[in-house]
């Protein structure tokens, strides 16, 4: 059965059906165990430019985006809404359409209004395709990924 189908559970029978032949998957109680292939499908990225600094990690779950050195932003959220995966093809998907809710925080210096850094991680609310992403960018900022 594919993961797709949305059920796990194998039906009573001794056999499995591939390419419509029944062939047996064991002749005994065996426990199954699946390995996500998302383990190793994270990419990291990370930018530098005088003093400041950004870094990217992606995965099929879920994004962390982090800056550094002076930022454009008051709070995170302007962060959050300032990030958008950059496709292979060249098209753009905004962060806040991918995800849902937000965990993170920044840090300013108390005679000014933006902050200095901050960070967010975030849930995709489907899972990603990582390999059509080439870059996560925050504002005009484009971190490449690996």
């Amino acid at each position: 059965k594919r993961l797709e189908d949305g059920s796990l559970t194998w039906p009573r029978t001794e056999h499995l059906r591939v390419n419509g032949v029944d062939t047996a998957v064991t002749n005994h109680p065996a426990i199954l165990t699946f390995q996500p292939s998302a383990v190793s499908q994270t990419l990291t990225g990370s930018y530098r430019h005088g003093g400041f600094s950004a870094r990217a990690v992606l995965s099929p779950l879920s994004i962390y985006v982090e800056v550094s050195g002076g930022t454009a932003y008051r709070d995170t959220e302007e962060l959050v809404s300032d990030t958008s995966l950059l496709l292979r093809d060249g098209s753009i998907l905004p962060a806040v359409d991918l995800i849902f809710g937000f965990t993170g925080g920044g840090s300013h210096n108390t005679e000014d209004e933006y902050l200095s850094s901050a960070d967010f991680t975030s849930q995709f609310q489907d899972l990603l395709d990582v390999s059509q992403v080439a870059a996560v960018q925050v504002g005009d900022i484009q971190i490449p990924l690996e």
